[in-house]
């Protein structure tokens, strides 16, 4: 178990619990990162684009939250594995290459995603057995974000 400030400066406990968790935003928030950066290129439709846009900021923010915070214990956030961000680029480029409606097939990616980075989030939260409530309620405002994303992208099918 370590002591380390958290974002607002003030000390907290830190142990393997939260290093899960956080790790487990820090690789969902990087496989987001990514692939929202990907499908922003391929992306004609202004409105999409601004949604995507908004999305990637909130996903950079989580990014340099987690690791900021696991700055203080010296452990490098855990990011997507490089082959599962090549994987998901070539998804991504064969079915924006193939599809007559751009817009519906990068929403319907980004619905398919983020609905993966939930479960991820929500299967750890339910497993997390820390006390650290300031790092679970960093978990559980990017859980909303996302599904909050989920429901930004409907329009758009």
């Amino acid at each position: 178990m370590y002591i380390l400030p958290i974002l607002g400066g003030d000390l907290y406990m830190f142990n393997k619990e939260d290093t899960q968790l956080l790790n487990t935003v820090s690789e969902t928030a990087d496989m987001a990162k990514d692939s929202t950066q990907q499908v922003l290129e391929k992306t004609t439709d202004a409105t999409l684009k601004n949604t995507l846009q908004a999305q990637l900021k909130v996903h950079n923010d989580i990014c340099s939250k987690v690791q900021k915070i696991m700055h203080f214990d010296n452990v490098k956030a855990k990011q997507a594995s490089s082959i599962s961000k090549f994987q998901a680029q070539i998804v991504s480029k064969i079915k924006t290459l193939t599809s007559d409606d751009r817009t519906s097939t990068i929403s319907e990616m980004v619905i398919q995603g983020t609905t993966m980075g939930v479960t991820e989030i929500t299967k750890e939260l339910h497993n997390y057995q820390g006390t650290n409530l300031e790092i679970k309620t960093l978990a559980q405002q990017y859980l909303e974000s996302l599904e909050k994303f989920i429901v930004e992208m409907k329009p758009f099918l």
